[in-house]
């Protein structure tokens, strides 16, 4: 009997481990999501994180709910007037004085790509910079800033998911 308990017990844990496999891409792009929204605050990445999960039938962590909440408090005290949608990009939190939510969102995944590599590379065996000199030649950038994006997101990569 201990063991038909035991042969249960397996296939039950196994079941879930391959249930949670399908979402296992889902949770990665979280993971990163999450960690980008603390570091930059850029409402863009609680957007992307909110579709990920509806992408992946995961449940919405709060990080999103709390930012929504937060939003939806400031945007029912919005009244009518010329500059509503002012109010409205205010409410969302995309008020940046510095550049766009979106455009701060093309120049960090350029740069968390650069990195990606940068470490893909460097898990084949080759040398930093051998690495740094191809990737600034194939991104029209120095080694400089692949160097600098190879340690500024390596936590990003190697961050634990959510």
């Amino acid at each position: 009997m201990d063991k038909i308990k035991q042969i249960n017990k397996r296939a039950e844990n196994l079941k879930k481990l391959l249930l949670k496999s399908k979402d296992f891409p889902g949770l990665l792009k979280l993971r990163k999501l999450k960690h980008l929204f603390n570091t930059y605050g850029n409402p863009i990445y609680i957007w992307e994180a909110y579709a990920t999960c509806r992408e992946y039938e995961i449940k919405i962590p709060n990080w999103v709910l709390e930012y929504f909440d937060s939003c939806t408090e400031k945007l029912m005290r919005i009244s009518p007037s010329p500059r509503s949608s002012d109010k409205v990009y205010q409410a969302l939190k995309f008020n940046d004085k510095r550049r766009s939510p979106f455009t701060r969102r093309e120049d960090v995944e350029l740069a968390i790509n650069i990195a990606i590599k940068a470490h893909e590379l460097e898990n084949q065996g080759q040398m930093l910079t051998k690495i740094f000199e191809d990737l600034a030649e194939d991104y029209s950038v120095s080694e400089k800033t692949v160097e600098k994006h190879y340690y500024k997101y390596e936590e990003v990569i190697k961050a634990p998911l959510p």
